[in-house]
């Protein structure tokens, strides 16, 4: 990386100017390097928190939107959890958006505890995603039961303040491969099921 620099070769010769010109070189090629990588990284940086969400920091919708698409071209088996916050409209009107924000939080934490946090999308205001795949989708069942249950044991917890007793909605379908077209049509199932599942709870 230094190498001509490290010469140190003092010379009024031609063997000097081209060790001269080789270390002046070398200096601009690393100053180049320096300043491509750090253009990278922040590139980089800037792409990974385009697809995060700001409040949450799970994924965003771009950031699902790119995974439907891979799904969309994989074809491999999967499911889509669809978790949607019930009330946060009343607990801004009576709490304040700050609180409602709370509320937003304690549901994403309940969901990626139960679930990997990558596969986690904040895609609404009170609406989550969460794709299932590999072992999340062979023991799709045991998680939706598990998320269930931490709404219900959070919503039941007087310990906590009435922006963080909250729970959500949930509903998941899977991809069938001889009648859907793509991710749009499993998610339209789950968020046919996630209404009929906030019905029940009201």
């Amino acid at each position: 990386k230094n190498a001509f620099s490290e010469l140190h070769i003092k010379r009024n010769d031609e063997v000097g100017i081209l060790a001269d010109s080789m270390a002046k070189m070398e200096k601009d090629i690393n100053g180049y390097i320096t300043e491509l990588t750090s253009a990278r990284e922040h590139a980089d940086k800037m792409d990974r928190e385009a697809n995060v969400d700001a409040l949450t920091n799970v994924g965003n919708k771009r950031a699902y939107d790119i995974e439907a698409k891979r799904l969309n071209e994989s074809k491999t088996p999967y499911g889509i959890v669809l978790i949607d916050l019930n009330n946060l409209k009343g607990i801004n009107d009576n709490y304040g958006h700050e609180n409602g924000n709370v509320s937003i939080n304690t549901i994403c934490r309940i969901i990626c505890r139960v679930f990997d946090p990558s596969s986690v999308y904040r895609v609404g205001g009170d609406e989550f995603v969460v794709i299932l795949e590999n072992d999340a989708y062979e023991n799709r069942d045991a998680l939706i039961d598990s998320v269930s249950e931490a709404f219900l044991a959070n919503k039941s917890d007087e310990s906590l303040a009435p922006w963080e007793r909250v729970s959500a909605a949930v509903g998941y379908s899977i991809y069938d491969g001889s009648t859907d077209t793509g991710v749009e049509n499993v998610l339209q199932r789950a968020d046919a099921a996630m209404y009929e599942n906030k019905k029940s709870m009201r």
